[in-house]
């Protein structure tokens, strides 16, 4: 058991098994970047969903303040409205806040 333990100890690493020629031969495809590869994970497609439909809506309701509502009118912003809008976004990311988090904790464990 001693040899076997020593000739282990000894042996290359993988890395360095391969020659120069088959590194060259070997085509690997380019590296991703964390922060666009960590989002296409199959149990995090549903919050782009949800963040895509935020984003629809607020522009929506950013639209009809400006054309119908007239929260920007030449007479002065409308400043309830706006804070009730952010209040809205606001709590709206307080009740997603521990979904994403679990699912985050979940992600990382079976990453790692």
């Amino acid at each position: 058991m001693l040899d076997s333990l020593e000739r282990f100890a000894e042996s290359k690493p993988a890395h360095k098994q391969i020659d120069p020629e088959q590194k060259k031969a070997i085509e690997l495809p380019p590296r991703n970047v964390w922060w666009k590869s960590m989002w296409r994970h199959h149990r995090l497609y549903h919050y782009h969903r949800l963040v895509a439909m935020m984003v629809v809506i607020n522009a929506i309701v950013f639209y009809q303040a400006i054309v119908n509502w007239n929260w920007f009118a030449g007479d002065g912003i409308n400043l309830a409205a706006i804070s009730n809008m952010a209040v809205a976004n606001i709590g709206i990311a307080i009740l997603l806040t521990p979904v994403l988090i679990r699912t985050w904790r979940d992600f990382t464990r079976k990453q790692g």
